[in-house]
């Protein structure tokens, strides 16, 4: 009995042993981001429907990652759509893993503000609800932010290490998919690729001359709506979550 229960223990020894081996620990995660204009600003929604066209605003973002940092920014050299930038954020996130610190780069109605804060602790609950995204099975988790907001995700430990789009994280491995529960926000990962990153690079797109702490940051946010109650709906997209 004793023989046997020792092999058991080896194989499954072995099993994540393996398991840790495979894991992509270093490269690079396409996003695709779709907003649903109607869902997110219901009181804009007749001059949504009169100027036409499509409400779903797309845009992609990239996240280069390493086991100790995270970049993720807009994807570069891709055309924005015309006439509906204005909607919409581009908010990039630099995160150091092994401190807990992020800067955040926020598009904050045209002009860049830099945000020093920790990486979010997110009480993430766990399903047994599994999809496959880009490949990779992920599993779901809920983060009930408040009464009305639900955060979805599904994540994957095929990708160590915890990141995940718009600075979004704090599960097992790389959330390759994020949703309001409404639908008006969706993360989808279109693709993952491991290679080495030189995240040296990616310093540059971060200069910056003032960085606000948080606090600061949102008592600005808090008196310009003060100000103007109706950039409350634009600056309420600023950090979706």
């Amino acid at each position: 009995m004793r023989d046997i229960k020792k092999i058991i223990i080896t194989i499954l020894l072995l099993l994540n042993i393996i398991q840790v081996d495979s894991q992509i620990r270093s490269g690079v995660i396409q996003y695709e981001r779709r907003i649903n204009l109607l869902k997110r600003y219901p009181e804009m929604k007749m001059m949504l429907e009169r100027r036409g066209g499509s409400t779903i605003k797309t845009d992609l973002f990239t996240l280069y990652f390493t086991d100790t940092s995270t970049y993720f920014i807009p994807a570069l050299d891709v055309p924005q759509e015309r006439g509906m930038g204005w909607f919409t954020t581009s908010n990039s996130y630099q995160e150091n893993l092994k401190t807990k610190q992020r800067l955040m780069k926020l598009d904050f109605l045209g002009n860049f503000v830099y945000v020093e804060d920790s990486i979010k602790n997110i009480p993430w609950k766990y399903t047994e609800n599994k999809r496959k995204i880009a490949g990779y099975n992920c599993r779901k988790a809920i983060w009930q932010k408040n009464d009305s907001t639900r955060i979805y995700a599904w994540y994957t430990e095929a990708v160590y290490p915890s990141c995940g789009p718009d600075g979004i994280s704090g599960l097992p491995g790389a959330i390759l998919g994020l949703a309001t529960e409404d639908g008006s926000f969706v993360y989808f990962a279109q693709s993952i690729e491991s290679k080495e990153i030189n995240l040296d690079n990616l310093t540059p797109l971060f200069k910056r001359k003032k960085v606000l702490n948080y606090i600061e940051f949102k008592q600005t946010v808090n008196d310009m709506i003060s100000q103007n109650d109706r950039l409350k709906g634009l600056l309420r997209n600023l950090l979706w979550y």
